[in-house]
């Protein structure tokens, strides 16, 4: 209670006003610099290819072989603790095999020998994965028909060989029991979650903001509750691209669950020093401050709890959601009461010398 007394009494928290400044910098570089945050596959589609390890990887290492043996698109290797995930848009000679098949089938009926040539190429293009036990066909009705089966023969064993190349590149002894995880997502599925993602978060955000202007009915004490939340986001992307955690429907999920977590110390930091006329604004600001970490610090702690035994037993998604709400939340600490406590203060002085000059 003594260390809350003191810093917000006597004016010397405005010179706190420095250290969220700072931290605000740093957390827009991190989010959208460098390291930066990647859009998951589940918004824009592709393949997530997840493989839990006992030891840390060579990340680098197996991005150079799979980009050297395989053509993939949007390739992406990217370590975490507990592993490393494999993620790509699509392999080039199975996307075009399958342009060229679809073109096949859609001019089969009213051009047989264009139907013929575009199936012979798409079999052409497989060969890069399979060598087809048929060459020459009677017809392109035919020749589609086992193009058709050849491809998914063919799309299963890209898959064995990349499966098989990541067990050499990491060691089969260093591979979790049930450590390969693949997630396919097509780009117009993940289209429409993106789209339902982004309608969803803009009316959380506008039912946040109404509610707490019709709350505190004044627009200084509001708009610094709605700026911490938003902070408090910026900080938990940060997180996001320290531990490589793509930007996906877990992690938008994360940032929900932050906001709600977030905003209810500045909620209860406006209340108190707004409302409560009985003890003078410092007292309030270091009961407030005691009384926030509290809360914060009870959260914290689970959040450590969730860390540790996702890393432990390899769940990606409960690891994204941990990390993305203590990072947001060790940001709420720094932004609600280096940032909000102070201006408020100063706003609610302000006032006061306003009316006593009256």
């Amino acid at each position: 209670m003594d260390l809350a007394v003191r810093i917000y009494g006597e004016k010397s928290y405005k010179r706190y006003l420095v250290i969220p400044a700072a931290v605000v910098l740093i957390c827009l570089f991190l989010a959208f610099v460098f390291p930066g945050i990647e859009q998951g596959i589940d918004l824009k589609g592709g393949t997530l290819v997840v493989v839990g390890s006992k030891t840390q990887v060579d990340a680098s290492a197996i991005e150079s072989a799979v980009r050297s043996q395989f053509q993939l698109t949007d390739l992406k290797v990217i370590p975490f603790q507990g592993g490393v995930q494999v993620q790509y848009g699509a392999n080039r000679a199975l996307e075009s095999a399958k342009t060229l098949l679809e073109s096949a089938k859609s001019s089969v009926a009213g051009n047989e020998a264009q139907a013929m040539a575009s199936c012979q190429s798409a079999i052409g293009s497989l060969k890069a994965f399979l060598e087809p036990e048929k060459t020459s066909f009677d017809s392109a009705s035919s020749c589609i028909e086992f193009a058709s089966e050849f491809y998914d023969s063919a799309a299963a064993k890209f898959d064995s060989q990349l499966q098989a190349l990541l067990v050499s590149k990491i060691g089969q002894e260093n591979i979790k029991e049930g450590g390969f995880t693949r997630t396919e997502i097509s780009p117009a599925l993940g289209q429409m979650f993106w789209s339902t993602a982004q309608l969803i978060f803009l009316m959380a955000i506008i039912l946040i903001i109404i509610v707490v202007f019709v709350s505190f009915r004044a627009f200084v004490p509001s708009a610094l509750v709605i700026t911490c939340m938003v902070f408090d986001m910026l900080a938990g992307l940060a997180g996001m691209a320290i531990f490589h955690i793509s930007f996906s429907l877990a992690s938008i999920s994360s940032l929900l669950m932050l906001i709600g977590y977030s905003i209810d110390t500045d909620i209860m930091l406006t209340a108190r020093l707004t409302k409560r006329k009985f003890r003078n604004m410092t007292d309030n600001a270091a009961d407030c401050f005691i009384t926030g970490l509290t809360m914060t610090g009870t959260a914290l702690g689970a959040l450590i709890v969730m860390l540790v035994c996702s890393w432990f037993w390899n769940i990606d998604t409960m690891f994204s959601i941990s990390a993305v709400l203590f990072c947001g939340l060790i940001g709420d600490i720094i932004f609600t009461w280096f940032m909000n406590a102070p201006l408020l203060m100063w706003h609610l002085e302000r006032i006061a010398k306003k009316k006593a000059g009256k």
